[in-house]
């Protein structure tokens, strides 16, 4: 397999990019942890990402999916978590895992 060098200041299209995953603004920077204002002043080349912002970029055009999914925490970690907590006048409920 041959792969072109990575240039790390070579523009990175986040309209076209965004466009080709089916997102809105938001729904993009919601995914992929932006903030909206960020990705509006992206796209309408009033700024431009920071050196490791473009690094992850270039990133979500190679591996979308698995880009979103190392953003998220298992569903499991979440509970287990929200259990944890003491917070007075809680109802207690009983979560049973699925096989």
């Amino acid at each position: 397999m041959c792969y072109s060098p990575i240039f790390p200041n070579a523009e990175i299209d986040v309209r076209a990019l965004r466009n080709e995953l089916g997102l809105t603004q938001e729904q993009f920077a919601l995914r992929y942890g932006f903030d909206v204002d960020a990705v509006r002043n992206w796209e309408q080349q009033r700024r431009k990402p920071e050196a490791a912002t473009a690094s992850y970029l270039r990133v979500i055009a190679k591996m979308p999916k698995e880009a979103s999914e190392a953003l998220e925490e298992p569903l499991d970690e979440l509970l287990a978590d929200a259990l944890a907590l003491d917070m007075p006048g809680r109802v207690q409920i009983g979560i049973t895992a699925l096989p």
